[in-house]
């Protein structure tokens, strides 16, 4: 987190595993979140006109329109998001 954001964090439990472009992944809940998000490592010198990376905050009905890759963590990421 802290080397694509520049946040830091907590890491909190595991939300999903899988494969994401045919290496294994994990994605994990981050708890206790401090500083300012900012594009930081190789997303920030690869952000461009033909390859975006942007940070935002977003809701539980933001996640579909969002198009995240791997698809199948939309709605892992969607339910954890709900009231």
């Amino acid at each position: 987190m802290r080397e694509e954001t520049t946040l830091e964090a907590t890491i909190g439990r595991l939300l999903w595993t899988g494969t994401h472009n045919s290496r294994p992944a994990s994605y994990f809940l981050m708890t206790d979140v401090r500083g300012e998000a900012e594009l930081s490592g190789d997303e920030a010198k690869a952000d461009g006109p033909r390859n975006s990376y942007k940070l935002m905050w977003v809701t539980a009905a933001d996640i579909d329109a969002l198009n995240l890759h791997p698809a199948a963590i939309r709605e892992p990421l969607a339910r954890l998001l709900q009231p």
